[in-house]
Parts: structure tokens; C-alpha cells; sequence
């Protein structure tokens, strides 16, 4: 009876440890397993990660600024500047870049500034550099815009029209004038009144700065509140009448 007993114990410690190692076997497995998929998928990520910053910085990347006429010509006639504005130092260790540097350069260039507002919106362009080299700057974008094939033309005629438009209204208010102080006095000498007593010449300046051309306009003028019914008609022909003569563009 107790090599029975010892028998059924040998039987269950074998049963036991084959079950043991079974359990470590598959455990390992598992473990195993999981690693080498965890590491896949980490290359896999990092592969993916890398090609995405990749792609997001070919997207990012600034476009090479176009080499026109006045690009090569205004970056030569800037870095002229640049190293004349260095020579002029008395200090032997002064360079060209603390002018200012090349990046501010290329913002030049691409922004083309015309005023000094603008120059704000250059890099590298604060209030002490716009106030040494601002005025330089922009003469400098505004000769070789001027020297352009392509914007020379279209800049003189935009400054001939603009010009012709001042010149226009110069002569429209001028005129204007005229004939509302002559209306006025005509209107006067029938009356038997003072010109001033139909409308002052304050209220003269309103009407040639507002130019009325309704009766509610012509309201707004401080002066006129009561005298539309009397005088207001008379007014805005003489207006109309006078922009009617005015020359025409060209």
C-alpha cells in the first residue's frame, strides 16, 4: 500500500511540473511574441512619423523668390548700399551684415516697401534701423522701381492721372466758388439784402468741401436747416451746373 501511495504521488509531481513547464513555455511565447510586434510597430511609427515631418517641411519650405529684372537689380543696389554704409565706419570691425543681414535683405526684396509703415512689416527692420536706413531704403525700392521696364510706365501713368485728377478738382472747387459767390450777390442785389445774409462764407467752404447734391445734403450743412425751401434749388443747380463744365480726364 505505500509503494501505491508513493507511486501516485510520483504521477502527480510529473503531471505537476509538465503543467509548470507548459504555463513558462507559453507565458515566454506570449512575452516573445509581443515584444517583436511592439518593435514592428514602433519602427512602422517611427517610419510613418519621419516621412510625415518630411512631407510637413517640403510643404513649409518658402518658395525661391522669382529672379525678375528688379529683384536682381534691387538686391545688387542694396548690397551696394550695405557696403558703402560699412565703409563709412570708422570702426575696423564693422561688416556689411550689421547694416543688416541677408535675411532682411530677402525680405526686402520680396516685399518691395513704399513707405515706412511698410518697412514695419520687413524682417529684421526695427524702430532704430528704419530710422538710420529707412529713408535710404525705400528711395532705393522707389529708384529701381522707376527703372523697371515693366513698372515705369504704369507708375508715371498712375502719377500723370492722379495728378490730373488734383488738377480736375482744383478747378471744380475754384469755379465753384465763383459761381456760388455770384449767385449769391445776384440773389442779394434783388432782395436788397448783404450777401453774408443768405449764407456766410464759412457756410461757402461747407458747401464746396461737402458738394451737395440733394436737398438733404444740403440740410446737413450747418446754416441751412431753415433756408432750403427759399435758397436750397438755386444752390444745387449752381453745382450741378458748375460739374457739368468741369474738364474732362485726359
Amino acid at each position: 500500500q505505500l509503494g501505491i501511495m508513493q507511486g501516485k504521488r510520483r504521477r502527480a509531481l510529473i503531471t505537476l511540473a509538465a503543467y509548470a513547464a507548459l504555463s513558462t513555455y507559453l507565458l515566454t511565447t506570449v512575452f516573445c511574441c509581443g515584444l517583436q510586434q511592439g518593435r514592428w510597430n514602433g519602427t512602422r511609427r517611427s517610419h510613418f512619423t519621419a516621412r510625415a515631418i518630411c512631407a510637413r517641411g517640403r510643404m513649409s519650405r518658402p518658395q525661391p523668390l522669382q529672379r525678375d529684372w528688379l529683384t536682381e537689380s534691387l538686391s545688387k543696389s542694396l548690397k551696394d548700399y550695405r557696403v558703402r554704409k560699412t565703409r563709412e565706419q570708422d570702426w575696423e570691425g564693422f561688416r556689411p551684415y550689421m547694416v543688416f543681414d541677408d535675411k532682411t535683405l530677402e525680405s526686402i526684396l520680396e516685399k518691395r516697401p513704399a513707405s515706412r509703415e511698410e518697412l514695419n512689416d520687413v524682417h529684421g527692420c526695427g524702430p532704430e534701423r528704419i530710422r538710420k536706413h529707412g529713408p535710404d531704403i525705400l528711395r532705393i525700392v522707389r529708384e529701381n522701381k522707376l527703372r523697371d521696364p515693366t513698372l515705369a510706365e504704369e507708375i508715371r501713368a498712375r502719377g500723370r492721372s492722379s495728378q490730373e485728377e488734383e488738377e480736375r478738382q482744383a478747378w471744380l472747387k475754384k469755379e465753384l466758388s465763383r459761381n456760388l459767390k455770384n449767385w449769391r450777390e445776384e440773389k442779394a442785389k434783388e432782395r436788397g439784402w448783404t450777401a453774408f445774409r443768405l449764407f456766410s462764407d464759412k457756410a461757402l467752404e461747407d458747401i464746396l468741401e461737402k458738394r451737395p447734391a440733394t436737398a438733404e445734403e444740403l440740410r446737413n450743412i450747418r446754416g441751412f436747416e431753415n433756408k432750403i425751401a427759399d435758397i436750397g434749388q438755386g444752390i444745387l443747380e449752381t453745382i450741378r451746373d458748375t460739374e457739368l463744365l468741369r474738364p474732362a480726364p485726359g
